[in-house]
């Protein structure tokens, strides 16, 4: 069994630099038979602490408010799954204090996390979103990319504390796809931005393993006539 896997996996690996070739190619094969490395946190979230989750769309992005809500939820899970914090305000708790203070917009993070009861508030900013080219075009790629602020009720910006703009976050996309006769293909493709880019921002906070070792090589190889 244990030849037979070996085996598997060379063939694997052959195939997989066939379409690779001088440097990328020893790249890929270097990973293959490497574990995973494990990764540290860029940042630790102080424990035991209400966390709000507060993604803001100041460029109007995206229509409606689903991919807000989406990634809220997402995020809101995510960090609960992670043991980052027991406790999180939840989007309808925001809403009604989006509802009831004619004023939101105009406060900070951290008069909004004292408003709503919060001890820290994870910043999401929506800095590219699409989920077509073209609002005709009956081809669908999703694409999502944001910044993030960790801001302490009191103690206001926490992380990153040298970028006025936030944290980068890994871009996220989905593959390109006919969904012309499908329902609800927008709604779906939302969902799925909004868990890719969860796992994204929560890996900025928790030790976690690298990639898989069947994954490709990230930087672009010129392919050879």
């Amino acid at each position: 069994m244990k030849t037979k896997i070996s085996i598997l996996l060379i063939l694997a690996g052959a195939s997989a630099m066939s379409s690779l070739s001088g440097c990328a190619a020893f790249a890929y094969l270097a990973t293959l038979f490497t574990p995973p490395k494990t990764i540290k946190p860029e940042y630790e979230i102080p424990k035991d602490k209400t966390i709000l989750v507060l993604v803001d769309d100041p460029s109007h992005l995206a229509q409606g408010e689903s991919i807000r809500y989406e990634l809220t939820r997402q995020l809101n899970k995510d960090l609960v799954a992670s043991c980052i914090t027991e406790d999180v305000i939840s989007y309808h708790q925001l809403r009604q204090l989006m509802v009831a203070t004619p004023e939101f917009h105009n406060l900070s993070n951290t008069e909004i996390a004292k408003k709503i009861g919060a001890d820290i508030v994870l910043y999401v900013q929506i800095r590219e979103f699409s989920l077509k080219d073209h609002p005709s075009s009956p081809v669908w790629q999703g694409n999502l990319r944001t910044t993030i602020r960790v801001v302490g009720a009191e103690e206001g910006t926490l992380w990153p504390e040298d970028s006025l703009e936030g944290y980068d976050v890994k871009k996220v996309s989905t593959p390109r796809e006919t969904h012309e006769y499908i329902k609800n293909a927008g709604r779906k493709l939302t969902k799925t931005l909004a868990e890719d880019m969860s796992c994204n921002i929560i890996n900025l906070f928790i030790e976690h393993k690298g990639r898989d070792h069947h994954d490709l090589p990230e930087k672009d190889v010129e392919e050879q006539p």
